[in-house]
């Protein structure tokens, strides 16, 4: 099932997108447990626009497994793109409490509070995930776009370089 899973993945990459829907729901059917292939289904629905469909995996995998922070990070992403900020921070945070260091959370929970226009928790959140990893640009572009939002040109700028 992992080899089904793990297959599944590269073929999305490749967008081989049928052949890659068939590995992973073979993973699935093997091992319907499997949250890698959850996750890796789910992802691949969500490439394709099919967001319904992959939120229905994404909360089968989450009652499978309710404290994987890939899932509830992944499944949170969809929340916030719909406009469901609060279910998606809420999804973030518990993430977050699971998994102390993981850096794309926090700077996923950034975005949605920057979104929701609680601009300085955002800034705290991003904050949080430089001191993680200092070597992810997206964190110190996101931190710009947010001082923007503030007006405050100078530290936007200087956010900004660093992204780069």
């Amino acid at each position: 099932a992992e080899a089904y899973s793990n297959l599944g993945k590269l073929l999305s990459v490749q967008d081989k997108l049928d052949e890659a829907m068939g590995a992973l729901n073979k993973a699935l059917l093997l091992k319907p447990k499997l949250v890698e292939a959850s996750i890796n289904l789910a992802d691949l629905l969500k490439k394709q626009g099919k967001l319904e469909s992959a939120i229905k995996i994404y909360k089968k995998a989450l009652l499978h497994n309710p404290n994987n922070p890939t899932t509830l990070n992944n499944f949170a992403n969809i929340l916030k793109n719909q406009g469901k900020f609060e279910e998606a921070i809420g999804y973030y945070k518990k993430s977050i409490s699971i998994k102390p260091d993981y850096t794309e959370a926090y700077n996923n929970l950034g975005n949605a509070l920057s979104d929701q226009g609680n601009l300085e928790q955002a800034i705290r959140a991003y904050k949080q995930s430089i001191i993680l990893n200092p070597y992810y640009p997206d964190v110190y572009n996101n931190l710009g776009v947010t001082y923007k939002k503030q007006g405050k040109f100078e530290k936007a700028i200087e956010y900004f370089n660093k992204s780069i």
